[in-house]
């Protein structure tokens, strides 16, 4: 499975995604997360518009479930 690290994703997303109005939790969301895995939880993450918060949501989130902030997988691809 492919990986990346939440920092090179950020990167990615602010030099290509960004000004499609696609926003950084939608873009986490579609990259790291199963559709399947869907809850209420994530609904703020997808609609909200605050970078700086969702940032500060997203690197806890990745603690708290103990990922790996360097290695992420990717459930889908976007970067090919």
């Amino acid at each position: 499975m492919e990986a990346i690290s939440y920092y090179k994703f950020k990167e990615l997303h602010f030099a290509t995604v960004d000004d499609s109005g696609y926003r950084l939790g939608q873009h986490f969301i579609n990259v790291f997360i199963k559709r399947c895995d869907n809850s209420a939880d994530y609904d703020w993450l997808f609609n909200s518009d605050d970078d700086s918060r969702v940032n500060d949501y997203l690197e806890g989130f990745i603690y708290g479930n103990q990922w790996d902030i360097n290695e992420l997988q990717i459930v889908r691809p976007l970067y090919k």
